[in-house]
């Protein structure tokens, strides 16, 4: 069985911005707002096809009824509107801002009754979501060459056209310290993000029906740590650079509630989050002469579980740890014309993303793409 995915996706909008500067209280001082309007639709008009598979070959036997599987279009109109503010002084930048929402959500269904979508069957679901979300950021320089930074934010993110489905609603929370000298940049940054009410979505890719609508996952908690480095060992005036980069991040996840759902089954309070990675680290090394440029990266992860749980994660709930090594040549030809490789998995190691839908989902095999840009 094969989905025929018919689906048309438009999207159009109108958005302006102002923005003033002056000096204030001995500070330098900006403020900017902005309005956006924007209308978005989905049409989903699909099927479900039979193939029988002939010598390696799909042959289609048994063609499924145009809309049997999905029938519906889905609408938003939706106005968000901003104000921020900035003010630096010395050491001290304050940033200050809010954000508003408001977003009118419908959904209408003809179902498989009425593929010619006259109206005689229709099944309308609306819904509404509205949010005011204020934020403030703060940075000191301790230093000439270290700072400290923190921040917190509401978070928000819309509902689906479900009948009384709430919005995604959080507070955000992070602090860290940046230290930039001439070949030097490194930032620790740790985060708390604090979700009054998560929502889910039924992905295939995670264990569900693959409707692609949205459940309440309710209160939950994620917080963690990032590093990062960027090294540039060699003096520039010898004509070759070698950039260093690295960075790792841990990510620590709690669900603060006990709920059921097709796509996570039974969820307990203290399960963890599925298909996040506790631990993952990235590094990046280059070479740049001229007009020649060649990275090497490695991407390590640790072990991840797809079902929500604690503990030592089953073997049968597990995406065991990996590394994958990618590499990139680009050449600048002359202002005009570039030539790039890229490789990605160099070494073809076999490793797994997903145990949804259906059982094992492989990662990308070794694959090497070539590219040409051309700028005027």
């Amino acid at each position: 069985m094969l989905r025929a995915n018919h689906r048309k996706y438009h999207s159009r909008g109108i958005q302006s911005k102002a923005e003033y500067r002056t000096m204030l209280m001995g500070g330098y001082f900006t403020a900017e707002a902005g309005l956006r309007y924007h209308a978005d639709s989905e049409d989903r008009f699909q099927q479900d096809d039979a193939y029988a598979m002939q010598n390696g070959t799909m042959t289609l036997f048994l063609e499924g009824l145009p809309g049997s599987q999905a029938n519906r279009i889905t609408t938003a109109h939706a106005w968000a509107g901003y104000a921020l503010t900035k003010w630096a002084k010395d050491a001290l930048t304050l940033t200050l801002g809010v954000r508003y929402e408001d977003v009118d959500l419908l959904k209408r269904d003809y179902t498989a009754a009425d593929p010619r979508r006259t109206g005689m069957v229709r099944i309308e679901t609306p819904n509404h979501a509205r949010a005011l979300l204020p934020g403030l950021g703060v940075s000191y320089r301790l230093l000439p060459v270290l700072s400290a930074f923190g921040g917190v934010h509401k978070g928000f993110a819309p509902p689906s056209a479900t009948l009384y489905q709430k919005a995604e609603s959080s507070v955000n929370l992070e602090a860290g310290l940046r230290l930039t000298t001439n070949n030097l940049k490194a930032e620790a940054i740790g985060f708390y993000n604090n979700y009054d009410n998560m929502l889910g979505s039924d992905l295939a890719a995670q264990g569900g029906q693959g409707t692609l609508d949205q459940f309440n996952v309710g209160k939950a908690v994620v917080r963690g740590l990032e590093l990062l480095l960027h090294y540039q060992p060699l003096p520039r005036h010898w004509g070759v650079q070698m950039p260093l980069q690295l960075s790792y991040t841990y990510t620590d996840t709690e669900m603060r509630n006990t709920f059921s759902s097709e796509s996570w089954g039974d969820v307990v309070y203290g399960d963890e989050i599925p298909y996040i990675y506790k631990h993952a680290f990235n590094a990046q090394l280059g070479v740049e002469y001229k007009r020649f440029e060649a990275n090497v990266g490695v991407r390590v992860n640790s072990d991840m579980r797809t079902q929500p749980g604690q503990g030592r994660i089953a073997q049968r709930e597990k995406i065991p740890a990996h590394a994958i090594v990618d590499a990139s040549l680009k050449g600048h030809i002359n202002r005009h014309l570039t030539l790039t490789i890229n490789a990605i998995n160099l070494t073809n190691k076999v490793y797994l993303v997903s145990r949804h839908p259906s059982g094992f989902r492989a990662g990308h095999p070794l694959g090497i793409y070539g590219g040409v840009l051309w700028r005027l």
